[in-house]
């Protein structure tokens, strides 16, 4: 039987390294279902995310996987892929990181559940509540009051992660994720390998 899996890494980039991943998958049964990739030019390091098929099991997989990941230093994670995370969505005006997130999340592509958008404007609200969305005003000039309405719908509605593509960062437990990369790669890292996207800087 057949286990979906999702590997996610980074590691300084050079050439050849999705050439020694999909190698890997290939090589040792597996069937790569989608991938996507980013570099941060900036600071010359390579991100991944792999999401595959593979007949052996998720334990055996990482141990397999350490000689690769030792070759090029890279600092991995590979889990078999689980139940939707529980996301809330900050945006302002511009639509298309959530435009991107709701649509991956409606066909399946994206592994969370958004059970509400936070906002500081009303421009957005006709395409939450196309996707059936609860969408939040909350107006962004009294910061400290913008943050305690955000941290009460965390703790309300069960939220594992914070996507802010709103430039109000919230503090607490759930994860802050800036759309420094494609939205969709960010929100998928964060929920994959969390401790690559702490205090990401936002745009």
């Amino acid at each position: 039987m057949t286990s979906t899996i999702v590997l996610t890494l980074t590691c300084p980039d050079r050439a050849g390294l999705v050439f020694a991943v999909s190698r890997w998958i290939a090589e040792s049964g597996g069937n790569i279902l989608d991938s996507q990739q980013f570099t941060d030019t900036a600071d010359g390091e390579f991100f991944l995310r792999v999401h595959f098929d593979h007949p052996r099991p998720v334990a055996e997989l990482r141990e397999s996987f350490t000689s690769v990941a030792a070759d090029h230093a890279m600092d991995f994670q590979l889990v078999a892929a689980g139940r939707p995370t529980r996301t809330l969505v900050m945006v302002s005006k511009e639509g298309h990181c959530l435009n991107d997130l709701l649509y991956r999340q409606s066909t399946g592509s994206l592994p969370i559940e958004v059970p509400a958008i936070v906002s500081n404007h009303r421009d957005l609200e006709r395409l939450a509540t196309a996707y059936d969305v609860p969408f939040h005003h909350v107006p962004s000039g009294d910061k400290p009051a913008a943050e305690s309405s955000v941290l009460r719908l965390v703790d309300e509605l069960y939220i594992e992660l914070v996507g802010d593509f709103l430039k109000l960062v919230v503090g607490g437990p759930p994860e802050v994720v800036a759309a420094g990369l494609t939205a969709a790669y960010a929100v998928q890292l964060a929920i994959d390998q969390p401790q690559l996207l702490r205090a990401l800087a936002l745009v």
